[in-house]
């Protein structure tokens, strides 16, 4: 074989060579999911409050979306784990705590209890519920005004307090914090009167 025949014969098994290479980065890169970023793929969307009753007293309940923004659809294991603060606006020193974890996810069928999986846009919800005890141990509806308050059918009510309430807490133990703005919502307590003496319901 000449010189010029093994140029050419050497040219043509480099540019199969390149080719191969070529072929083979786009199979795999084919088969690579998409690389999700996993905390800005979520973002707080929305809370809402409200404030309800049950068996044995009151309580307040926050419920807060978490939405994937990202354009590709989310699936990860997650481990969350945070805290809930609320307080009364006008004295602080009057706040309860609340820990946040995978159990307080809203049934979904995109959440498995460990697996989460979102489409573009989809989102999930966190419902938290805070009994009204405070970390000493006070029952917030014993520390409230009903000096004004109204008996109706054996309770009275309390002047409405407006009660702030912030959240913070990971998705994914490796990485850092999602934190809601400061949300306020307007609590109204009720208790019941004394039979014997009506009047000692209020303070």
């Amino acid at each position: 074989m000449t010189i010029k025949n093994k140029t050419f014969a050497m040219k043509k098994v480099f540019e199969i060579a390149v080719l191969a290479c070529a072929l083979v980065g786009v199979q795999c890169e084919e088969t690579l999911p998409p690389r999700i970023e996993q905390q800005s793929a979520l973002q707080i969307s929305s809370v809402i409050s409200l404030q309800g009753t049950y068996e044995i007293g009151q309580f307040m309940e926050f419920v807060i979306g978490i939405e994937n923004i990202y354009r590709e659809t989310f699936q990860e294991k997650v481990s969350i784990t945070g805290k809930m603060e609320v307080w009364l606006e006008k004295n602080p020193s009057i706040r309860g705590f609340v820990n946040i974890s995978n159990s307080d996810v809203s049934p979904t069928p995109n959440f498995s209890g460990t697996t989460l999986t979102l489409e573009p846009g989809g989102r999930f919800f966190l419902k938290l519920y805070w009994y009204l005890y405070l970390e000493d141990g006070r029952y917030l509806i014993d520390l409230l005004d009903y000096s004004e308050g109204v008996e109706r059918e054996g309770l009275i009510n309390s002047k409405p307090e407006t009660f702030v309430m912030e959240a913070q807490f990971k998705i994914f133990n490796q990485l850092g914090y999602l934190k809601t703005e400061k949300h306020t919502l307007l609590f109204t307590g009720y208790k019941k009167v004394p039979n014997d003496d009506a009047s000692a319901g209020r303070r």
